[in-house]
């Protein structure tokens, strides 16, 4: 009688140091993303972000309706 192959253990699972690559990536964009956005709230109302023009950005905000 033939034996059976034994059922092997090995689960693909990702090792840790990718894992840990993985969330200083997620960390560092989200940390990106949390000081963009705080830097825009601190730029003043009456300027436009970015220093474009503001007939522009009217001109972009009427025809993207």
């Amino acid at each position: 009688m033939r034996k059976l192959p034994k059922p092997s253990n090995k689960t693909p699972k990702f090792s840790p140091k990718f894992s840990l690559f993985t969330l200083l990536v997620l960390l560092s964009v989200a940390a990106l993303t949390v000081f963009v956005w705080l830097s825009d709230g601190l730029t003043p109302r009456d300027s436009v972000a970015g220093g474009a023009d503001p007939a522009l950005r009217q001109y972009i905000i009427q025809y993207s309706r």
